[in-house]
């Protein structure tokens, strides 16, 4: 689908519209024109809406990008500069009112089947007119705000951009998804030539995949190393659904995450846990602190370094899992399921960071196991089964499928299949 970035209520102070059309820009009391903020290189102006031909000089542009080039989607950016404040041509207006009806205006120019993304804008007025929202500072190569490499002046500038500030603002407002819009986290950045670590890149990776919002890559997929291009595969499809944050009150930037799934395979819990310091630490879980209806033994899988753990029925309280040297801005990220050691179970893999939607037929019969993982493209990787007694023989798409045993009857499968893997398991 394709796609067109608009600023349609700001200005280049240089631009043929701003030396046309002095009269349409917003000005201050002392009739200067108001600064829209350094954009460009340049220290940009804003359009006065309440001006009846700046206004439809907004609907003449929405109007040919949807209608006469034919873009389905269109990114709105910088729209805080309908509602600055300054001299408006209609004074009985407030700001909020004055960049609402600029909104109404796209929308009514553009029509309700095109795609409106808002970005940079005020939230409360954009509530029903766009279908996406960004909800956070940009992001950036770094993973702190820097300008021109200089970051301890800027550290906790938290609407400058940063991969930090980006997630932050994921996390904080993952309840709107899908209530107001479709969140908009902004980009992920996997390609290695930047300042962020892969433990970061993973971080980011999955504060996107879990709070459900959208996902956009803007790298050149083809250059991507193999282990920077699996953890864009690992995010498709997307799962779409918004989380538990755990600890609203507790930190200012969330450390813990709760995403409820349910499948073929039965229900399971993903749990993120960061480590926003800047220096490795332990993080650990309790159990009585997540939404977790199981009493019983718990396998506990970590996406990104594949360890399983399993969390023992214990008569003390409270049941932790400790998880040693989390990386710098690390998480470590856990699929939870009760165990059942009378009946086959899927635990996890490395080919969807869900650990399980992957799976879309699970079939456990006498002394068998049938399931059929579903990806897209070629996929190789690894998933990990529990199973009640010893693999006897195992096929995938009807031929032989090595594994290997690992302790209390888990096994990990080696997979290498495009798009479909139909799995068959014996066991005595």
């Amino acid at each position: 689908m394709p796609g067109l970035w608009l600023a349609p209520f700001i200005l280049h102070p240089k631009s043929e519209l701003a030396s046309r059309h002095p009269d349409w820009l917003l000005r201050n009391r002392f009739g200067r024109p108001v600064n829209a903020g350094f954009l460009w290189n340049a220290f940009t102006q804003a359009l006065d809406l309440t001006h009846p031909d700046a206004m439809a000089y907004v609907s003449d542009v929405i109007d040919a990008a949807s209608n006469e080039w034919g873009y389905p989607y269109l990114k709105l950016d910088f729209l805080y500069a309908a509602a600055l404040s300054g001299r408006y041509r209609d004074p009985t207006c407030t700001r909020a009112q004055v960049l609402r009806s600029g909104l109404e205006t796209i929308r009514a120019a553009a029509g309700e089947e095109r795609f409106l993304l808002g970005c940079g804008c005020p939230i409360g007025p954009a509530i029903g007119i766009v279908d996406g929202m960004r909800i956070s500072a940009d992001t950036a190569r770094r993973w702190q705000p820097h300008f021109r490499g200089i970051e301890s002046l800027l550290k906790g500038e938290a609407s400058f951009p940063s991969a930090f500030n980006a997630i932050h603002n994921a996390l904080t407002r993952s309840s709107l998804h899908k209530r107001w819009w479709i969140n908009d986290p902004d980009c992920l950045l996997l390609r290695p030539e930047t300042h962020l670590t892969l433990s970061e890149v993973q971080t980011v990776a999955s504060v996107i995949a879990l709070t459900g919002g959208s996902l956009m890559i803007s790298d050149h997929i083809p250059k991507l190393p193999v282990e920077r291009l699996r953890i864009a595969e690992s995010l498709f499809p997307l799962i779409g659904k918004r989380p538990y944050i755990l600890d609203w009150f507790d930190n200012p930037t969330p450390t813990r995450l709760q995403l409820d799934l349910e499948g073929v395979t039965g229900h399971w819990h993903l749990i993120a846990m960061f480590n926003w310091d800047d220096k490795p630490k332990d993080v650990s879980l309790q159990l009585n602190d997540i939404y977790l209806p199981e009493m019983g033994e718990i396998y506990a899988r970590e996406f990104w370094s594949g360890k399983t753990y399993l969390i023992r029925s214990e008569t003390k309280s409270p049941r932790e899992l400790k998880i040693n040297n989390v990386s710098p801005h690390g998480v470590s990220l856990l699929a939870l399921r009760p165990r059942w050691p009378f009946t086959p179970q899927y635990l996890g893999s490395d080919l969807h960071i869900s650990q399980g939607l992957e799976v879309i037929d699970w079939q456990a019969g006498e002394g068998r196991l049938n399931f059929t993982l579903l990806r897209p493209g070629f996929v190789r990787g690894q998933a990990e089964v529990a199973l009640p007694k010893p693999i006897g023989q195992a096929t995938i798409n009807n031929s032989p499928l090595s594994w290997t045993p690992l302790s209390d009857r888990r096994y990990k499968l080696d997979l290498a299949f495009n798009k479909h893997a139909s799995i068959e398991i014996h066991y005595a």
